[in-house]
């Protein structure tokens, strides 16, 4: 418990950092502050500053709680490697230290796209992710948890295998859309598409062929 304390404290502390940036430069941020950007990397969508500032640390801080309670169960401390708990436990305090981070530069003025920088870091995730995935143990809690393969070690062990080895491939193209936004501004949302089904899809394949 004291553990889950410390982490929680110090994750929290990240989350709540841009809140403070955000309140340094409260009178250089407009009223009105582009918090969404469309697949051209154009701003589509805006937040009040005040909305900005506080709402968004606030859901990052929920999402937080939820992935921290989540590790105390039995499965999870036994089934997944300690370095992806680790790597769980700081991906929401960065990422949104990133996001938040990017919104702000782009609203001073400092950066011109910042949905850039997100797609970047969401591509190292996928890499990260696609690494840890074939070394995790069946569980309900973390990896890809559909009846096929949760009823199944051999299901699971060979979807997150293939899953691995397609996270990886999709962050490395992600990765490298992510600087020619402007010629492939779709990939990335085909992509991860074919990252999420794809395993579903090749799950469902196995336990059929197993059921035969």
């Amino acid at each position: 418990m004291k553990k889950i304390n410390k982490e929680f404290l110090m994750t929290a502390l990240m989350i709540a950092l841009p809140m403070v940036i955000g309140v340094i430069f409260w009178n250089q941020l407009p009223e009105k502050i582009p918090t969404h950007f469309g697949i051209d990397g154009q701003a589509d969508g805006y937040s009040s500053k005040l909305f900005t500032l506080f709402a968004f640390p606030a859901l990052f801080l929920l999402f937080q709680i939820i992935c921290l309670a989540s590790f105390e169960k039995e499965s999870v401390k036994v089934n997944i490697p300690a370095k992806m708990r680790r790597f769980y436990t700081w991906l929401i305090p960065v990422l949104s230290l990133i996001i938040q981070g990017s919104i702000y530069a782009n609203a001073l003025g400092f950066i011109k796209c910042g949905p850039t920088l997100v797609t970047t870091f969401l591509a190292i995730i996928f890499i990260v992710i696609g690494n840890y995935l074939p070394k995790m143990q069946r569980n309900a809690t973390v990896g890809i948890r559909i009846p096929w393969t949760l009823s199944d070690d051999k299901i699971w062990y060979k979807t997150h295998r293939m899953a691995g080895k397609l996270w990886v491939i999709g962050g490395l193209i992600i990765l490298l859309e992510s600087f020619i936004q402007v010629a492939l501004p779709y990939v990335m949302g085909v992509v991860i598409a074919v990252m999420i089904v794809g395993p579903i899809v090749y799950s469902f394949i196995l336990s059929r062929k197993n059921s035969l």
